[in-house]
């Protein structure tokens, strides 16, 4: 994640700006079939899939989607397996702890690249 602020603030702009258009309720993706309600989770289910498809020559699920951003939050995010909980609506914490608690390895090997990446730079004359 390049810049946590980031996509707070394109959500933020996307609601306060484009979101009234279609109504003024809070849903996140309104349905433009019936207005005043959101898109179901299976329909969003379905465009992720096409959409993802389209773009990439293979279906991701929203499952994939949810389990990043789990697992972001919980590497990231101050609260950890707390913030993911409450990002993704579980009802119970324990269920993102399960899911997500073990991320450790993806920061690790993020800043493993990043550390072997910086050693690429560092010029050394070999005495042959």
């Amino acid at each position: 994640m390049s810049n946590p602020s980031e996509p707070y603030a394109a959500l933020t702009k996307y609601k306060r700006d484009f979101r009234p258009i279609f109504d003024d309720r809070d849903w996140l993706f309104p349905s433009r079939k019936t207005i005043g309600n959101a898109i179901s989770e299976k329909q969003i289910g379905v465009l992720a899939g096409s959409m993802t498809e389209t773009a990439f020559g293979e279906r991701i699920t929203i499952h994939r989607f949810r389990d990043n951003v789990g697992t972001d939050a919980s590497e990231y995010m101050v609260g950890g397996p707390r913030s993911a909980s409450c990002l993704l609506d579980h009802k119970d914490e324990a269920t993102a702890a399960k899911h997500y608690d073990h991320s450790e390895g993806v920061k690790a090997a993020k800043e493993f690249g990043e550390a072997t990446e910086a050693r690429k730079k560092i010029s050394v004359e070999l005495m042959i």
